[in-house]
């Protein structure tokens, strides 16, 4: 169990690290050479540690609401055929061990460690390369 949340942790910071690296080549191409390696890191760890911050807020209990009323695109679709509903019987503890994404809350939570760890590596490495 820990084991699938570690990898998941690692891979999403993995991911971040990657656009950072990418990132700061495209800044230091686009600059002709004017802005020092440190730059665009640091900016690119800030924008993570930013990330940890509003997973960390999500966390809380804070949602971002775009707009005041549903588009009617939005909607709850209509109730289709129940009867495909209760071809099996699960319980809702084994419905949701079936199912492989991880609920809200436990995704911002492992963004936030994700976002966490990113962000401390980027700024690690910029310090460290002055």
């Amino acid at each position: 169990m820990y084991k699938k949340k570690i990898a998941v942790v690692l891979k999403k910071a993995a991911v971040r690290i990657v656009a950072a690296a990418v990132f700061t080549v495209a800044w230091r191409a686009l600059s002709a050479g004017s802005v020092p390696y440190n730059a665009p890191v640091v900016f690119s760890g800030a924008l993570c540690i930013a990330g940890a911050w509003l997973s960390y807020l999500r966390l809380d209990g804070f949602a971002a609401r775009y707009k005041k009323h549903a588009s009617p695109a939005r909607q709850a679709p209509k109730k289709t055929d129940e009867s495909i509903k209760h071809m099996l019987d699960l319980s809702p503890e084994e419905e949701r061990l079936l199912s492989e994404e991880p609920e809200p809350a436990e995704n911002a939570k492992l963004g936030l460690y994700a976002n966490l760890l990113a962000g401390t590596a980027l700024i690690a490495v910029s310090f460290i390369f002055r």
